[in-house]
């Protein structure tokens, strides 16, 4: 196994390990809303956390997960999630 190879899985082990705890924590913010309870700014805080944390792992997980040799990634997806405003404007896409 390559160093490469051995990197892009880390990479994709890691996003993995990250995106299913807030996965888990969006499901349950759903799930108190759904139950009645009011949209109060502690969950909104914590809707749009998970949602910011959503889009930093597309993000890492499009530069350093491992894919097969004939994975394609659209570049329209790719461009879109560059150009999302919740990676705080430190990317600039030219």
């Amino acid at each position: 196994m390559s160093f490469n190879n051995l990197s892009a899985l880390v990479g994709s082990r890691i996003c993995h390990y990250l995106i299913c705890p807030i996965h888990t924590i969006g499901n349950g913010v759903e799930l108190f809303i759904m139950e009645g309870h009011p949209q109060s700014p502690e969950i909104s805080l914590i809707s749009e956390s998970v949602t910011n944390a959503n889009t930093h792992i597309q993000f890492f997980s499009v530069g350093f997960e491992a894919t097969g040799q004939d994975q394609l990634i659209v570049q329209s997806e790719v461009l879109a999630i560059l150009a999302d405003p919740r990676l705080g404007g430190w990317l600039n896409i030219a």
